[in-house]
């Protein structure tokens, strides 16, 4: 959430320029912004790759996201089409075995 706040409070920065964010204990170093590259015109690009790749080489390097499949194809066409296995990613939680008591509040 602190994250977010930082980044929004830097959204428009110099996008070239690092940034730094100051505070009493830690210092936030934000880089620059990367760039970021997308298709203006999606019908000429496949028409393009169509025409280089033929149309299986296409469908090769192409991806198409599963919620746009499950968003437009009822479950029972996606049931012979898709695969699903417990192969993703594990979630990662540290947990204090003994946690330290909290540090009391510093006087005024």
């Amino acid at each position: 959430m602190l994250k977010k706040e930082i980044q929004a409070h830097f959204a428009d920065a110099a996008a070239e320029k690092p940034q730094v964010a100051e505070g009493d204990t830690y210092q936030v170093q934000l880089g620059s912004k990367r760039n970021e590259r997308t298709i203006k015109d999606k019908k000429k690009v496949f028409a393009l790759m169509k025409k280089a790749l033929g149309f299986d080489g296409l469908l090769a390097v192409i991806d198409i996201g599963l919620g746009v499949v499950d968003k437009n194809l009822p479950e029972s066409a996606t049931k012979t089409l898709i695969h699903e296995e417990r192969s993703g990613y594990r979630s990662f939680k540290l947990v204090a075995k003994h946690p330290q008591p909290s540090a009391p509040p510093k006087a005024a």
